[in-house]
Order: structure tokens, then sequence, then C-alpha cells
């Protein structure tokens, strides 16, 4: 009779509509308990049923006889569902008889043995053993006393905490109907732990050393507020003196780390250090390197030194002083200057004449290439974070730019820097980086194939930067730094860099990830995890790498973006910030860089509105004017109004937007009317992305305007109804080139291209 039974059980590949009826019934029956079909249904597929259906299957329970389980095995059966799929659900639910209908019982399988185990006193020893057989296997562990442990009756055995006592071997007994097992001995070791603190040899104290050293030289004006910084590390608590031309004055107060000057006079004009003890042995003491202070009375007036400097003690000069650069810009102190036996000559300290930017950001990739999703976001918000920081931030923003573009585009940023500039080059999009030195991947890389001169060398367009003589540059790249595919061949077919290419003045390069590491973005969130961090910074009046260092902290210390590490590497020796003021005192020298900056001015001017003196368009009583908005230096928004003048017979009214001349191909244009929610389009800026939200009831986006060849072309089709008729008319109208339009990057990207084998920045 058993083998009778077994021969009528189902196949697993067949329908489950061929199952026998016997078979079908006690399935029911045993679902039917405690609504376990409806817990089928849980494990099932997610569309597999909807709410509606599975009420209608539980109101069989109104009818005589009915089956809530009944009906959906047989709606199963009409589906199609095999015998296999109903015991993939089943064992999800370790529904062990309903199993016992449709499948021959199986003997005891041990899959996986328990593991030796070695622990410390304290800790969690953990048994696991994995088995197989239907019926499901039992299971009862042995100590290695062959005594059953009590409890113990699970596939895992868990002590905690462990003891020396839980020291020994172990199995376990498993058995069903079918047959039964004793799986290996296992060995657990549990050790005890030894404190070793005592024994410990302490780390040795701090040495006492100067951290940060002052600023070189600084130069001012009377009545201003002076501040020199110096850090020190040490045994604590440290004590700070500051000294004047060598000595101790009373008139210097500070005995922190920074000293502040309130009221500087021309007197106060000589040269300062820190001199830096710890309450622990306060007859030791280290001394900061000097820091000359000048204070010019009028322009075209030599300052000197007031008083002579009193030379420092032998023991005190030693290796700190002796023959000691004062930084970039500074000069070794000679014994005469020492002595005090003759003044300082004048102090050349560069002035800040002016603050020029190229932000870009590249996010549509042609051909195979990955989209990005906010690297427009990220230029967006840097370029108007730029210019809240300082309204005379002359920013280059620019987007979606291919090789030839990007090339003239930096061609036209360098152009701009003059001595005495603040210089700032920002790029997100893709990049790699080989040997050390990062890639920047312009749009158009790898179409129609890959090649060198697509690549943008980012140490190339710093040292275009210095050698312009910029009194500061700072470039920010939030590009990957891994080493691709392929990218080690195409390097090796650039041209050497020279070594005098070397680090020249002050500058800062920021990174968004480490070397060989890559930087993420997510597509739900505003900005990628390097801006969202850099963003809450930039704006703090503080020195450049101070504000870097807490983006680093921020990215380190939250719990969702810390699998990004940021760097930086910087030369500066002056206390920079973006927030330091342009110096307009020197007319003449101002008057010059002004001029250059016309051109820049130039290339962001808007087409002029027409308003309702001089409208688009003015018939039957329906008037259109037409405004202009610049969201980048290379994207134009057009926004449409209209106003009826109170007249109701004008209904219906539609406007649409399209470019007018034949290489409509290469500057897009987008109806932005349907996108008035969209976040990243309409966020509020200063004069680079759009200056106030969106109202007009018609906008569109035109990108891409570096590739016009001549004047902007628009032509708008109106659409209306007007007493019941239908009106539709066109008006053409020619605008001047727009934006960056007007410096034809276009021509000058081919002027660049044709040079582009000799040098990759030409």
């Amino acid at each position: 009779m058993p083998a009778v039974i077994e021969s009528r059980r189902p196949s697993e590949g067949k329908s489950f509509r061929d199952a026998p009826y016997h078979i079908h019934r006690q399935l029911a029956e045993y679902l039917d308990i405690q609504d376990r079909w409806r817990r089928v249904i849980d494990v099932m597929p997610r569309d597999s049923y909807t709410v509606g259906q599975v009420e209608r299957m539980a109101m069989a329970l109104s009818r005589p006889g009915g089956s809530p389980a009944n009906e959906l095995l047989s709606d199963l059966g009409i589906r199609g569902f095999t015998v296999e799929q109903l015991v993939c659900y089943l064992r999800k639910l370790s529904y062990e008889p309903a199993l016992l209908l449709l499948l021959p019982k199986e003997p005891i399988k041990i899959v996986s043995q328990p593991p030796h185990v070695s622990c410390s006193v304290g800790g969690e020893i953990v048994l696991e053993v994995r088995a197989t057989g239907l019926p499901f296997p039992r299971y009862q562990w042995y100590n290695s006393l062959k005594e059953p442990i009590p409890n113990a009756c699970d596939s895992v055995l868990r002590f905690s905490p462990a003891t020396p006592r839980h020291q020994g071997a172990y199995c376990v007994y498993i058995h069903n109907e079918v047959n039964q097992t004793f799986s290996e001995w296992c060995e657990v070791v549990v050790v005890e732990t030894i404190d070793r603190t005592i024994a410990a040899p302490q780390p040795p104290p701090e040495p006492l050393m100067i951290k940060r050293q002052p600023q070189p030289e600084l130069l001012h004006r009377p009545e201003e507020t002076v501040k020199i910084h110096c850090c020190a590390s040490g045994p604590k608590p440290l004590q700070y003196e500051w000294l004047f031309n060598n000595q101790a004055s009373s008139k210097l107060k500070s005995f922190n780390s920074v000293l502040v000057i309130q009221g500087v006079k021309v007197e106060d004009s000589g040269l300062y250090r820190c001199k830096v003890s710890s309450a622990a042995n306060p007859d030791h003491a280290v001394y900061s390197s000097p820091c000359v202070l000048t204070v010019e009375p009028r322009p075209g007036r030599t300052p000197l030194i007031s008083g002579p400097i009193e030379p420092l003690p032998p023991s005190i000069i030693g290796e700190h002083d002796e023959g000691r650069s004062l930084g970039c810009q500074g000069r070794d102190l000679s014994p005469a200057q020492r002595t005090g036996k003759e003044t300082y000559p004048p102090v050349q300290v560069q002035k800040l004449i002016g603050k020029v930017a190229l932000v870009m950001g590249n996010q549509q990739y042609y051909g195979s290439m990955r989209q990005l999703y906010q690297a427009e976001s990220d230029a967006a918000e840097i370029a108007s974070l730029l210019t809240s920081i300082d309204e005379d931030f002359r920013v280059i923003s620019l987007i979606n730019l291919t090789a030839h573009e990007m090339k003239a585009a930096i061609a036209y940023f360098i152009s701009l820097l003059r001595a005495g500039v603040y210089a700032v080059f920002y790029f997100a999009g893709h990049g790699f980086e080989v040997n050390g030195e990062s890639y920047l991947l312009p749009v158009d890389f790898g179409v129609p194939e890959e090649h060198i001169d697509q690549c943008i060398r980012a140490k190339d367009v710093l040292y275009k930067m210095q050698t312009k003589g910029t009194k500061f540059s700072f470039m920010i790249l939030d590009v990957c730094r891994t080493e691709q595919p392929r990218t080690r061949d195409l390097v090796n077919c650039l041209p050497k860099i020279p070594a005098k290419q070397s680090n020249v003045g002050n500058y800062v390069v920021a990174h968004s990830c480490c070397s060989q590491h890559m930087a993420f973005e997510r597509r739900s969130e505003q900005n990628g995890i390097y801006m969202s961090h850099l963003k809450k910074y930039l704006a703090n009046n503080e020195r450049v790498e101070d504000v870097l260092g807490k983006v680093a902290n921020s990215i380190a210390n939250s719990c969702s973006d810390a699998i990004q590490r940021s760097a930086y590497e910087t030369t500066t020796v002056e206390h920079i910030s973006l927030h330091d003021k342009i110096h307009y005192s020197d007319v003449k020298e101002h008057k010059v860089y002004a001029s250059l900056l016309d051109e820049w001015q130039q290339s962001h001017q808007t087409p002029s509105s027409e308003s309702c003196d001089n409208p688009l368009y003015s018939r039957h009583g329906l008037v259109i004017t037409l405004s202009f908005q610049a969201e980048f230096s290379n994207v134009l928004i057009v926004c449409l109004h209209s106003d009826t003048a109170g007249k109701q017979e004008v209904e219906q009214l539609s406007i649409a937007v399209e470019l007018a001349y034949p290489d409509t191909d290469c500057v897009g244009i987008e109806d932005l009317t349907e996108k008035r929610g969209t976040k990243s389009l309409y966020k509020p800026v200063t004069n680079l992305r759009l200056k106030s939200q969106l109202s007009a009831p018609w906008s569109y986006r035109i990108s891409d305007v570096q590739k016009l060849r001549e004047m902007l072309r628009l032509k708008f089709k109106i659409c209306y109804k007007y007493q019941r008729a239908l009106w539709e008319d066109e008006v053409l109208r020619e605008f001047p080139a727009p934006l960056v339009a007007y410096l034809n990057l276009r021509s000058q990207a081919a002027a660049s291209g044709a040079t582009a084998a000799a040098s990759p920045m030409e």
C-alpha cells in the first residue's frame, strides 16, 4: 500500500492541476487551518493576486463546505502553476505536512559540518550544522562525555558568555523518520586573556614644536586690525608670548596663539615672532619663524621697520633661525639685520586686484560613457557660492563641453589671469588618474574612439594658471581617481611634463576622493557627496586649507558618505581666504585690470527683453512679452508672458519656440513649461543660475549656446482662439550672440584642435 501512495504523488515538473484529488483535498484542509493559504500568497510574487481577488477567495467560507484554500489551489491549477513552484512556496514557510503530501520522504544529508572554534573568555561560541531531509531533520547536541546537552535541539548551539568549562568536543545527532546520523566532532578552545595594560610601555611625551608658522610678511594700512597666527603642539598647557623685534613688549598683551593689534600704527612696523613653552618645563621654549609687518601710511612712501632688532640669544637661534627662509616671497635675515645696524628694504607684497573662476560640469556624456546625475547641479552650486562670497568674483560657468570646447574655455580663462589675481578652477564629471596625475574627460570622450587629444591633464591647467603669476591658484576636482582600462596606454602618448612645471607660487588642489578611489553621487539627492559637504563650509571666511579640512572631517563623520574620503595638497604659506578684499587704492592698476574684464562682461550679456512698450506680439488685445535669464554661461532661459488686457475673447493660448537656423542639431532647446517643479532647474542664485523663480507661463531652455555660429534666431509659433476663430501666427526674431557665444569658442576650439597634438592645453 505505501508503494501505491508514493506512485500517486504528482511529478514536480507537472501542473498542479493534474494532482490526485485526495492530495488536493488534504492540502486544502491543511492550508485552511489558521489561514495558512494567505501566507502562501504572501510569499508568491507580488503581482500574483490583487487584494480583491484574495478577499473573494476568503468569501468561500460563507458557502456551505466552502474552502478558501481549495479556491486558491484550483486557481493555481488553472494558471498552470507546477508542483515544483508550490513546493518552493511551502518550503519558504516550512509547512512540513504539506510537503509530505507532495514529495517523497528524503533521508538525512549533512550539508556542512560544525566548525572548530577558538574563543576568549567572555566571548560567544557559535556551532552550526546544516542538513537536509524530509521530514525536516531533528537535532540533539552532545558534549565530549557523550551526554546530551539539555535544550540543545536546534541546528545552532550557542554559549554566551564563554567560560573555560565550555571547552571540549561537541557533535550533533540528526534524525528523521527515514534515517539517522551523527555529525563529525568539532573542537572548542576557550582562551583566558591576560591584562597587559600595566606592563604596556607608556607613549613618549609629545615634543614641543611649532605646527603652523606665522605669515612671512604682512602689509596693512594704519588703523586696520592685524592678526598674526601661530600654532604649536606639546605637553599641555602651552604658554604663548609674542616678541616685537626679538624683545618682550608691554603693548603685546596677547598670551595665546593669535596676536591681535587693533588700530595698527606706522611705528608698529617690525619683526614679530612667538615664543612657546610648556608649563611642565617652562625653561624650555621654541620660537616661531619671524613675521615682517609693514604699515604703509600712504601710497608711494617706503615703510621701514621701526627701531633696532635685538639679537636673539645664541642658544635660541640654533637651527630654527640661522639662514632660515621667510617663505616664498621672503628673505633670509642677515647678521646685520639681526643686530639692528640696518633697516629692512621695502616689503613687496603682491596686492589682490581681482578674482576669476572657471566652473565646468560635464553630465551628458556621449556614446557608451555613463551619464551622471549631479554634475550640472554641482557646477551651479559652486558658481553660486563664489558669487555670494564676493560680488566681484568673475565666474564663467559652463556645462557639457566637448574636448575642443574645454580647451578653448580654459585658454580664455587663462587669458583673464594676471599677477595679483585669485584664480579658481572647478571641474565635475568623469576622470581618471595615472601615475598620480588626474585627467579630466569631456562629454565626447571615446567618440568615435578614445584618443589622447580628448584628455585634459589637470596639471597642465594648474601650470598655465601659475605661469600667469597669480597670487593664489585654487583647483577643485570632483572626479574619480582610479586607473581605467587602456588609460595608461593613452597617457603614455602625452608629452612628458617639463621639469620647470614645478610648484610655483601659492596653490591648493582639492580632490573629492583619495588617489585610486572613486567619487560618488546619489540619483535621489541634489548634489554629489563631495559638493553636499563642500557647500556647507566654502563660504566661511576662513583659510582655504581650514575649509577643506572641515569638509574632509564632515565626510568622514557622515555615516552614509564615509565610503568617500576627500584630500587636498597645498603650497601656500600665507593666510589666504576667498573672502580677501580686493585693493582699490591703486586706481591705475585696478583700471588696467578692469579693462581686461570688459570682455568677460560682454560674454555674459543676455538679449534685451521686449516689454509692453515693444512687445513680441500684439493683436486682438493679446500682448506677449519676452525676457531672458542666464542659467549658466552657455545656457539661456527664454521666458514669455501674456496679457489680454481684460478681454475675454482670447482663449486657449499656446506658444511654441523653435530654433530658426540650419545647424539646429548643435544647439538644444527644451520646453520647461511642463517641468515647473523641477528643483534643479529652478534653483535661484545670483547672476549665473536663474535670478528668480520662473513664473512665466512659457519657459524654454537653450543649451550649448557656445555652438552658435552667428546670431540667435528664434521662431515663435502663437496659436489662440479669438471670437471662436482659430488664429495662428509666426514671429521671427534675431538676437546678438548671447552669453559665451560672443567669444566664438567654436572657432577657437577648431584652432586649438589643430595644435592639440603638440600640446593638449594649447
